[in-house]
């Protein structure tokens, strides 16, 4: 990483078509950093852990997207 880069954090919350069960809501989560390999995509970080428990409890699905840095979605 350059000594002066500052990575963007993007937050968004939106209304998206479910298939066949209506509208669901999408949380995700994006920054422009360096990402994780998708080898990391099942971590046994604190995070990762804490993400799966809440998609657990909310009945959500949770997905990690690697372009242009690391997304990580929650739809409910």
């Amino acid at each position: 990483m350059p000594p002066r880069w500052r990575p963007t954090i993007r937050v968004t919350l939106q209304r998206v078509e479910g298939q066949g069960e209506g509208s669901k809501t999408r949380l995700r989560v994006a920054d422009d950093g360096i990402g994780f390999t998708p080898a990391g995509e099942g971590g046994h970080g604190l995070g990762t852990h804490l993400l799966e428990m809440l998609a657990k409890q909310i009945g959500a699905s949770l997905r990690t997207v690697h372009a242009n840095g690391t997304a990580v979605e929650i739809e409910f």
